[in-house]
């Protein structure tokens, strides 16, 4: 873990105004900023809401129209009236949410209009589909490969935003070559022959690999203290979120 994180799991700045806690925020009419963040929750994670009606029995277009009829009624602040921090993850909110929401929908048994102007994520992407017939082989269980893919979608997210700063800061060519060093992935060349490489030290190597694997561990705490309440619950969600990983 992070020395950086206390045992709390808190790191100053962080639980300022969580994404979370505007989410919460944004039931009241009076405030409109949470939606953003509920829109920025929910972009991450609309996937593994998608592959878990899949799941369930739903066809790809009926999957793909119950996650988008969802995401609007969350915008149009029908379900956040119910959101409670102190009653758990978002991560269980939204699921929660989106099991009443479905079993709503088949009651009714019609078709959800769409296109009111509220959602501004797309959710056309070509590959999705492929995706789902690919982890296919998992052994069903609706509610627990959510949480696995809640798990994935935050480490890519994660690996996104780090990739982003390093390109913003016009590194990306460094930042590829430290990567799989600090993933531990592949055949690794010997860290002597990458600082020869890049005309630095074996030592200097072995500290930008340090650094990198402290940024992502910080990024990935900062997502997490995202979806929580507390400080207290960081250390506790990443656990969790560690032990959904296993097999994945």
């Amino acid at each position: 873990m992070d020395n950086a994180i206390s045992s709390s799991g808190e790191k100053k700045g962080w639980f300022a105004t969580t994404l979370w806690s505007q989410v919460v925020a944004a039931s009241d009419p009076e405030k409109t900023h949470g939606l953003l963040a509920l829109e920025a929750l929910c972009e991450r994670y609309w996937y593994p809401l998608y592959a878990f009606a899949r799941q369930k029995g739903a066809g790809h277009e009926d999957a793909r129209d119950l996650v988008q009829g969802f995401f609007e009624q969350l915008l149009s602040r029908s379900y956040l009236t119910q959101a409670d921090p102190d009653r758990g993850r978002f991560r269980s909110f939204l699921i929660g949410s989106f099991k009443h929401y479905t079993q709503n929908q088949r009651m009714k048994n019609q078709a959800q209009k769409r296109g009111c102007g509220q959602i501004h994520m797309s959710l056309d992407d070509p590959d999705i589909e492929d995706k789902f017939k690919a982890e296919s082989g998992h052994d069903s269980n609706p509610e627990r490969d959510f949480d696995r893919r809640w798990a994935l979608s935050l480490l890519e997210g994660v690996m996104k935003d780090l990739r982003g700063e390093w390109k913003s800061q016009n590194r990306l060519s460094e930042f590829e070559q430290l990567k799989p060093h600090m993933l531990k992935e592949g055949d690794l060349e010997p860290y002597h022959e990458m600082a020869q490489r890049m005309k630095i030290t074996e030592a200097a190597f072995k500290m930008k690999i340090k650094r990198l694997r402290e940024q992502y561990r910080d990024l990935l705490h900062r997502k997490i203290a995202d979806t929580v309440q507390h400080p207290s619950e960081v250390q506790e969600e990443l656990a969790y979120l560690q032990k959904c990983l296993i097999g994945a």
